[in-house]
């Protein structure tokens, strides 16, 4: 036995994010270009959009493959079996067996469908929290750029204010990176919202799947009562 493995492709999205780097230039220029544009971090704020152990979800895609597998194996194994002995026994005990154990390797591949569907839905959604926060994370890139720049802006406006004309120049370029830096939040929250949206399609088709499945549980043949052979 061996722990589930997260998917090769899935990372883990707050190590995403701090792969972004620093968010602000440690410069006080640029943190107040910041807390001039947002009512919050948006670091620390990505981080809340994103806690939680989504590494420990993916990997539970792999578990219901796993039991997928297995039920689609003791399926198998029950219909050749049953099969096999269908050859050498015969008369209403036996098909009444026969019955009974068809039935039950059907109810297994049943929840070894919703098993195989309850993995893609898990994959899709882990993929999409990946994605989602590489994305967002880049956008924090920007973000920082963007800051940077304007302090950049600022101070070389505030080196030229004896001129007039430089300060003015300074100052334009950093009230354009300010607008761009609220653009470019709006485009992380835009794509946050879509990711909420997946989670959610994938949650309700996972809670269908479980019904499905519990259906497939209660549906399993049981013995009406012990076998009584006649001759004893």
């Amino acid at each position: 036995m061996t722990p589930p493995a997260a998917p090769e492709e899935f990372a883990s999205p707050l190590k995403v994010l701090n792969d972004a780097g620093d968010l602000v230039s440690p410069t006080s220029w640029a943190a107040k270009a910041v807390r001039l544009v947002f009512e919050c971090d948006p670091m620390e704020t990505a981080e809340k959009w994103f806690a939680g152990d989504w590494e420990a979800y993916a990997r539970c895609a792999e578990v219901w493959g796993n039991l997928g597998k297995f039920c689609a194996d003791l399926a198998a194994n029950i219909d050749a079996g049953n099969r096999e002995l269908d050859t050498t026994w015969d008369g209403r005990a036996a098909d009444a067996a026969y019955a009974y154990f068809q039935a039950m390797q059907g109810n297994l591949r049943d929840i070894q469908h919703s098993l195989e569907e309850m993995r893609r839905e898990y994959l899709v959604a882990s993929h999409g929290i990946w994605s989602t926060a590489e994305a967002v994370g880049q956008v924090l890139g920007e973000i920082g750029d963007c800051a940077a720049t304007v302090a950049v802006s600022w101070a070389v406006g505030a080196c030229a204010s004896w001129t007039g004309m430089g300060a003015a120049a300074g100052y334009a370029v950093g009230a354009a990176e300010l607008m761009r830096m609220a653009e470019l939040w709006g485009e992380a929250t835009a794509l946050v919202n879509a990711l909420q949206l997946k989670i959610d399609a994938a949650y309700g088709q996972v809670a269908n799947l479980g019904g499905e499945m519990t259906g497939a549980l209660n549906g399993f043949p049981l013995p009406r009562s012990a076998y009584d052979h006649p001759a004893v």
